[in-house]
């Protein structure tokens, strides 16, 4: 004989007093995920739905079942799972239904009986009512507990460890009480909480009312926020402080979240976390940062992901890394228009990979996509895309051992990629075309610029593989590469800088140990003579054309740069003379060049010394 499953529709309710519209039972046979069918009549000759859907006052119809064991999950109408039982006995059988991963068996009324419904305790969700009270005894019964569509006006909310707080979406909204100041939804000193599927509206008025925190987490671990709205926060919209407060071995997840128009960040980490998820959300038109990490102690924030988040239009940066930050992923983030930085990372560790900076320094010209200041350390950025910023495409203006490669940079204001006094940098494989689409005088108007300043070094720096295109208003970029005073130990090679530079393809003013060569720039043709005069600029090949014998080089306004790397290549038949003038030749004797010869020399302050040659 067939048992009816009956469902105690009067333990869950939503707005209209039963199981939420829309809600779904789904059968499957016991231990896997193959469904299993129920029935509408007793005889069991007509299967149901499965799943079977609420109807719009939360009722589901006649559900029997055979003499077989299932499997039974009840999913709200967004599909996130309420409760999974397993096994539920069909046929004759009175057996006690056992969740997954439990050992107790417990009746289908008591499962149901978990979920606390706001409304069932006098919560009205009219947008008007102080639904306070109620909403914090359902809180205080148990530990899920379910908002229906509605407008929950409230002073504030105070969780408990085990929470779990879920509605129907946007739909289900829990707002400030107009002219109160406290935060909405508060945790503090607690562990395992949930928040899910809900609208927290923080109903700023002005700059002194609203909520100041919509969600203030304090001193836990163990959180989730997922799938929330959050709006119009006094100041921070979900605000995590210190998410290693009991603990110290959880994850905090912040996902697929919407926050918009707070009076501070958008997302605030704040003091200590040792691992945290934050992905999927999109931070838009608030205050100051859409997404903040802000470590108060060395490194008292780490392992943090922020990845696949939509940051735009913010006060500040899209998204703002601490120097007291280490081992932080930014990847797959789109930063956009945001009125300084797209990404400010200053932490250690860092790789900031496959972003999209774009239009960032909207309200003044000191901002660029991607900035990695002073304290900054040991930070890959690769294979970003950042354009159209207000300064630079990436600037690294201080910080020691970056990798900077793959990255498309173009159409930004100011300098492509931009290198401060530091150490250690490989920059490489990047393509950087178009900026300097405006005029800003810096002296160093470059696709790539390397800099120190007085008192720091730009030092061990190998720049290799780069294509660097014109500027965007080409009278705009001087040079295609710019090495500039207190630079050493700097390797340029193998980039095709052709045509970069306005003034100079490549420009190099330091002349301690810099080897550029191997490079393809626009080249320059001198017709042969006993004296040649090259031109005061690193441009490395340098075409002699004519027969005429040479014994002596000289530079435009007799300036010699110490370590510059030059390439003669001939179009005929002369004589390089050795010791007739200024140049030293391997072996002490001249060279008969023929047509395609290459000579390469070094200036060593006195003479123009034989490197190699290449005699066809």
């Amino acid at each position: 004989m067939a048992r009816r499953f009956t469902l105690p529709i009067t333990e869950v309710q939503n707005s209209s007093g039963a199981v939420g519209g829309g809600w779904k039972l789904e059968f499957f046979i016991t231990g896997t995920p193959t469904p299993l069918d129920n029935y509408s009549d007793n005889a069991l000759a007509i299967a149901n739905d499965n799943p079977i859907i609420a109807d719009s006052g939360g009722r589901f119809g006649n559900i029997f079942l055979k003499d077989a064991e299932y499997k039974v999950t009840l999913s709200d109408a967004n599909d996130v799972q309420i409760w999974s039982a397993d096994p539920v006995h069909g046929g004759d059988s009175t057996d006690l239904v056992t969740a997954t991963g439990s050992t107790t068996g417990r009746s289908l009324a008591a499962w149901f009986a978990d979920v606390e419904n706001v409304k069932a305790y006098g919560a009205k969700g009219d947008g008007t009512t102080d639904d306070t009270t109620a909403i914090q005894a359902a809180l205080d019964a148990g530990s899920v507990v379910y908002f229906p569509a509605g407008t929950y006006m409230v002073s504030q909310i105070t969780l408990s460890t085990g929470h779990n707080l879920f509605g129907d979406g946007d739909g289900s909204i829990i707002k400030m009480i107009s002219a109160s100041d406290n935060s909405i939804i508060v945790g503090l000193s607690i562990s395992g909480i949930t928040i899910r599927n809900l609208l927290v509206d923080g109903n700023r008025g002005g700059s002194t009312s609203g909520s100041k925190f919509p969600i203030d987490i304090r001193t836990c671990d163990d959180i989730r926020i997922e799938n929330v709205t959050v709006k119009d926060g006094l100041s921070s919209g979900i605000f995590i402080k210190d998410a290693d407060g009991i603990t110290n071995d959880t994850t905090t997840f912040v996902t697929n979240c919407r926050v918009n128009n707070c009076g501070n960040d958008g997302i605030r980490i704040d003091e200590s976390c040792t691992s945290a998820v934050i992905s999927g959300n999109s931070c838009i038109e608030n205050l100051d940062y859409g997404i903040l990490t802000n470590g108060v102690a060395t490194f008292s924030i780490k392992q943090i992901s922020v990845a696949n988040n939509l940051c735009r239009d913010n006060g500040r940066s899209g998204i703002g890394v601490n120097t007291e930050c280490e081992d932080i992923q930014i990847v797959g983030n789109s930063c956009r228009s945001n009125d300084q930085n797209g990404i400010l990372a200053l932490g250690e560790r860092q790789t900031i990979s496959g972003n999209v900076c774009e239009s960032n320094g909207v309200v003044t010209t000191l901002f660029s996509g991607i900035t990695c200041g002073e304290g900054s350390k040991t930070t890959a950025i690769t294979g970003n895309v950042c354009r159209k910023n207000a300064l630079s495409g990436i600037d690294c203006g201080r910080g020691n051992g970056k990798t900077i490669c793959g990255n498309i940079v173009t159409e930004n204001d100011g300098i492509g990629i931009e290198v401060g006094p530091t150490a250690n940098y490989l920059i490489s494989g990047n393509f950087v075309d178009g900026n300097h689409v405006t005029t800003i005088a810096s002296g160093d108007e470059a696709g790539i610029a390397i800099r120190g300043t007085g008192a720091t070094d730009a030092t061990n720096i190998v720049v290799t593989g780069n294509f660097v295109g014109p500027g965007g208003t080409v009278a705009n970029q001087k040079y295609g590469i710019w090495v500039g005073v207190n630079s050493s130990d700097i390797v340029i090679t193998g980039n095709d800088i052709r045509g970069a530079g306005d003034t100079f393809d490549l420009f190099i003013e330091s002349a301690v140990r810099i080897l550029a060569e191997n490079n393809h720039t626009t080249d320059v043709a001198i017709a042969s003579a006993a004296t040649i005069t090259i031109p005061d600029d690193p441009r490395a090949f340098i075409d002699i054309t004519g027969t005429t014998n040479i014994a002596t080089i000289n530079t435009d306004g007799g300036v010699r740069r110490v370590g510059r790397h030059i390439y003669l290549r001939f179009a005929d038949v002369l004589d390089v003379s050795d010791g007739g003038g200024n140049i030293k030749l391997a072996g002490a004797a001249d060279f008969t060049t023929s047509a395609d010869d290459i000579l390469h020399l070094l200036d060593d302050g006195a003479n123009w010394v034989e490197v190699s040659r290449s005699a066809n």
